[in-house]
């Protein structure tokens, strides 16, 4: 209702898609920015809430949007094989706060989670099943046993309820450490004194998560 009384020559959409009345009779361009295609190639892994809200309203943006604005050319690539739209890549970007001046490094903030420079692995990503987080835990026991090192992940826990996750996470407690969201200032030293930066997704539009992760270790 707001849209249609400010009549804006464009209505752009960051993260969700497009309600689906907002098509008609809109006297708009409605632009959805799509970052990947997990809500057709991986269905299967998304959220219940994901499958049944998110999915159907993407696929109708994918026909009847003005434009699609993405941000890599990787899910460019990809969203050319579901929309004959025009596709607008505006490429990727690292956040300004992330910049030289802006950033906030200690390693007081490592400390109060009883780690050391060069003593754990990151991983960086809300907890659902695409982003493959039961693979990288399997994958990487071993050498955390080994090297005496930790797993920090950061992110929002949405997985929901699944038995062989919260078994995984239970047996490896003492070897992951799971933060939620954090302070900026905190991620970012989080991010420079790591070991190594880990992304095991199994869809993504090629991420500033790891560019913005190297930036901070240069």
């Amino acid at each position: 209702m707001v849209i249609r009384k400010l009549k804006a020559d464009i209505v752009l959409f960051p993260i969700f898609p497009p309600p689906i009345d907002i098509y008609i009779n809109s006297p708009s361009k409605i632009v959805p920015v799509i970052h990947d295609t997990a809500f057709i190639d991986h269905y299967s892994t998304l959220k219940f809430a994901a499958k049944y809200y998110l999915t159907p309203k993407y696929k109708l943006a994918l026909r009847k949007s003005s434009y699609i604005v993405t941000i890599s050319g990787d899910a460019k690539l990809k969203i050319e094989r579901y929309s004959s739209l025009p596709i607008l890549n505006w490429k990727e970007n690292i956040s300004y706060e992330y910049g030289v001046d802006n950033l906030d490094i200690s390693k007081s903030h490592l400390s109060k989670m009883g780690l050391e420079e060069n003593s754990y692995y990151i991983s960086v990503s809300t907890i659902e099943p695409r982003k493959n987080l039961k693979y990288l835990l399997k994958s990487i026991r071993k050498e955390l046993e080994l090297s005496n090192k930790k797993l920090i992940l950061v992110g929002r826990r949405g997985w929901g309820k699944d038995n062989e996750l919260n078994n995984l996470l239970e047996e490896m407690s003492e070897k992951v450490i799971f933060t939620g969201y954090i302070p900026l200032n905190i991620m970012q030293s989080l991010y420079h004194y790591a070991y190594a930066f880990v992304l095991l997704s199994v869809e993504e539009g090629f991420g500033r998560t790891p560019l913005g992760s190297n930036s901070l270790w240069m």
